[in-house]
């Protein structure tokens, strides 16, 4: 049994102390908004309301996540508002991956040898990008899928193939990406299997009539196919895309971000993995070159829901699956050296130490933006009852140049009502990135509430009305829509300032001669509305070529 056991044995304590300086992280940013949402109302009514429409019930969040926003749930029923259980059972669930693919490497794989599978599982569980995956607990979608998708690989290997559809099914229901499993099953079966055709169409059929089930559900559900329009928008610069799959290859595969993105550092790993391609596909003849093969092409597909969007460690979790796949291509690359037998194990530790080492790194940050969402949740929780305008919210905690750990991106307004905070009294709006001039239209009205910014040690600081206020435009609301007409100043580009609890919102005007229509998007108003109780303030600025303000309208209450 012990020699069964060893590697989740070995497993446990690695990890423990891989992620010690973030398991103190607590919630932060969309955990706010997430359990606060999940824990209202009634159980078993918000679990029906996941399952029925789009997640957390808000039209402007465009994702299907019934699946794993109910075990998300089953923790909040469990574990209240303590974070330590959910970061103790995500690294627990992110073991259970480890495990799950050191399980599937070896049906693939049958006569590697035990300890270089394990090493090879074990770059996954030590990749440095991982923290935002298990110790925010708002990437739990990713964490959940990414279980059942390695759980599917599994299955199908050792033949359990209705319980592999059960579980891919299960995926789909807990993460968008999950749809390129069938995909993903095709590669590796094509790579490792050894069944005529006939039989393998058998396999993969169910897996794509489910994807394809599940992708009718979602638009009957959503009344689109859903995702981030900005993503869907890459498709239309195919050179940014090339781009941005070059940088992704490079950030799979090095993703220390202490080393500076570079053109050298790009076009070398992109030109290292052509040559270890070339030598795979010469050396097809072996299962280990066309296992490679296989996982260097299921990386493009495991991120083609993304339309291979740039990563940092503040979104890691874009990588999860694939720092699997990347785990595979680099101990087969080892397995093509001369000698592999007495190469590889070492050079994977060397590999696996390193990746410790960063993944340390990354936690610590997790560790210290903790710190910073209880300095700021200290300073909210301080102001007196009433309305409270806040400018000036740490987004992320910043390392290297880019964000790495979330602190107040979303959540800022959630983090001060229940179940967080007993208070009832205090209504949070989190103000957009504008100077105390920009607001004006704001700080013009007094009546509506305290207007302050986050100061240096995370104190409150009034904020100054502004000496020479700008001109006013002139508008009018519109009847019965969240919007104002109006007129902008000739030359003049326009922007609509919309406040809502959830989150500030910016949003350029077209250019237009005469009357215009500034509308706060029905979906988001609509989100909003349903998601917080409270009006939605907006108004319009009118800015010069320069950039500077000109005018503004008056402050609306929608």
């Amino acid at each position: 049994m012990l020699r069964r056991a060893w590697p989740a044995v070995l497993l446990a304590p690695i990890l423990l102390l891989a992620y010690r300086g973030g398991l103190g992280r607590g919630f932060a940013s969309e955990d706010f908004l997430i359990l606060r949402r999940l824990g209202s109302g009634d159980f078993w009514a918000r679990a029906a309301e996941n399952f029925a429409g789009p997640w957390l019930g808000a039209s402007f969040v465009p994702f299907y996540r019934p699946f794993s926003s109910f075990l998300l749930q089953v923790e909040l029923f469990f574990f209240g508002v303590n974070p330590l259980p959910y970061l103790l059972l995500h690294l627990a669930i992110h073991a259970g991956c480890v495990l799950l693919l050191a399980a599937w490497l070896g049906r693939l794989l049958p006569a590697a040898g035990r300890l270089e599978i394990f090493l090879a599982a074990l770059l996954f569980g030590l990749y440095p990008l991982h923290p935002n995956t298990v110790l925010f607990v708002a990437s739990f979608a990713t964490l959940f899928a990414t279980f059942l998708m390695l759980a599917t690989f599994y299955l199908e290997a050792a033949g359990r193939r209705w319980l592999a559809f059960a579980a891919g099914a299960l995926a789909l229901l807990c993460y968008e990406q999950a749809v390129v499993l069938p995909a993903l099953l095709v590669l590796f079966d094509l790579a490792t299997g050894t069944d005529p055709l006939r039989a393998r169409l058998r396999r993969w059929w169910p897996h794509f009539a489910m994807a394809f089930a599940f992708l009718l559900l979602r638009s009957a559900t959503l009344g689109s196919l859903g995702g981030y329009a900005g993503f869907r928008e890459r498709l239309l610069d195919p050179g940014a895309l090339a781009a941005s799959f070059a940088e992704l290859l490079t950030r799979i595969f090095v993703p220390f971000f202490a080393l500076p993105a570079s053109r050298i550092l790009t076009w070398g790993v992109v030109a290292a993995l052509a040559i270890l391609a070339g030598v795979a596909i010469r050396r097809r003849s072996e299962l280990g070159a066309r296992l490679l093969l296989a996982a260097l092409a299921a990386i493009p597909v495991s991120q083609a829901p993304f339309f291979f969007s740039g990563v940092v460690p503040g979104n890691g979790r874009y990588f999860y699956l694939a720092a699997a796949f990347a785990a595979i291509v680099l101990w087969q690359a080892l397995r093509l050296l001369p000698r592999p037998g007495k190469l590889a194990a070492p050079a994977l530790g060397a590999i696996a130490l390193l990746f410790f080492w960063g993944l340390g790194q990354v936690a610590a940050v997790y560790g210290e933006a903790a710190a910073r969402v209880r300095s700021v949740r200290a300073a909210l929780e301080a102001a007196p009852p009433g309305r409270l305008f806040v400018a000036g919210r740490p987004y992320f905690v910043y390392r290297w140049g880019v964000p790495v750990a979330q602190v107040f991106h979303w959540g800022v307004s959630d983090a001060l009502m229940p179940p967080f905070t007993a208070r009832r009294d205090l209504e949070v709006y989190p103000l957009p990135e504008l100077s105390d001039a920009d607001l004006a239209p704001l700080l013009g009205r007094p009546d509506l509430g305290q207007v302050a910014r986050l100061g240096e040690g995370d104190h409150l600081l009034p904020a100054s009305p502004p000496l020479r206020a700008p001109a006013v435009l002139a508008a009018t609301p519109a009847d019965g829509r969240p919007a104002l007409r109006l007129a902008l100043p000739a030359g003049a580009t326009g922007r609509l300032v919309v406040l809502a609890r959830g989150g500030p919102s910016l949003l350029p005007l077209p250019a237009a001669a005469g009357e215009m229509l500034a509308e706060i998007p029905p979906e988001t108003f609509e989100g909003m509305r349903r998601l917080y109780e409270g009006p939605i303030f907006a108004w319009v600025e009118a800015r010069g070529s320069d950039g500077g303000l000109v005018a503004a309208t008056a402050l609306f209450a929608f």
